[in-house]
């Protein structure tokens, strides 16, 4: 999800957070938390995925209501607009019903909670999702060219994005309602695999699966490793490493600017 934002954005530092996901999902579980506390974890997930649904849905929204086509530019803004609200929302649910300590321990990452029957619901959409991840490949490094040399070479821009945009709803909303929010993840991997396998979409794509699992996995021993027996959230790890990674990035795309 993170490389079809950054194809879809043209921008290196964007990943699904940008949207208000992840946002959204904290704000439904906390609402789960909150009023709902006899309810199955099958539940809780089905309720965040809806919850980042929501929240993509705004984000079109305030995109749509004054213009008509899907600007990179004001994607990104009105997707950080909706996670500010909604994260405010979230933080103010969680102290007015003392619940910020289980919100805190699942926006913090990790898969040691993840059940076969939560991922049987899961799982379907997922494979779903990363097989049309791989279909619309070709479209995306089109689409990464820049709007107008797209059009001009004869793609519907729009449906494009929208297509794009669902798929990445479905792939990090279902990852983040079973693993919560991890960050860094989406911005981290195509980064990598770029260096590996180029530019082009048509591999970015499933080497950004087969890489973000094996992060993810290499995450999740080192936190139950590095402070055993207790275990390390797999978001810190990830920020450990993406922070530094992200930082370097920004300078790498400022010295460009100046040059």
């Amino acid at each position: 999800s993170g490389a079809i934002m950054q194809g879809v954005t043209r921008n290196p530092l964007a990943d699904s957070g940008l949207l208000g996901i992840n946002a959204g999902a904290s704000f439904a579980l906390a609402l789960c938390l909150a009023f709902l506390t006899h309810v199955s974890f099958g539940f809780t997930i089905l309720a965040s995925f809806a919850g980042a649904a929501v929240s993509m849905l705004a984000v079109f929204g305030i995109l749509l209501l004054r213009h008509r086509n899907l600007d990179s530019a004001r994607l990104v803004l009105a997707g950080l607009a909706v996670s500010l609200f909604l994260t405010a929302l979230t933080q103010g649910i969680a102290i007015l019903t003392s619940t910020g300590q289980s919100l805190t321990f699942w926006t913090a990452g990790g898969v040691a909670g993840i059940r076969m029957e939560q991922l049987r619901v899961a799982a379907p959409v997922m494979i779903l999702a990363l097989a049309g991840s791989i279909l619309l490949s070709s479209k995306l490094s089109i689409l990464s060219l820049g709007d107008e040399a797209a059009q001009g070479l004869g793609l519907d821009v729009n449906r494009t994005k929208s297509a794009a945009l669902i798929l990445v709803l479905l792939l990090s909303g279902s990852a983040v309602a079973l693993a919560g929010p991890v960050s860094f993840v989406g911005l981290l991997v195509p980064h990598v695999v770029r260096h590996v396998v180029g530019g082009t979409y048509q591999a970015i794509i499933p080497a950004s699966m087969t890489a973000g699992s094996v992060f993810m996995l290499v995450a999740d021993l080192v936190s139950r490793t590095v402070n055993a027996p207790a275990e390390t959230p797999v978001g810190l790890i990830f920020a450990v490493i993406g922070v530094p990674v992200f930082i370097a990035i920004s300078r790498r795309g400022i010295r460009h600017e100046e040059v």
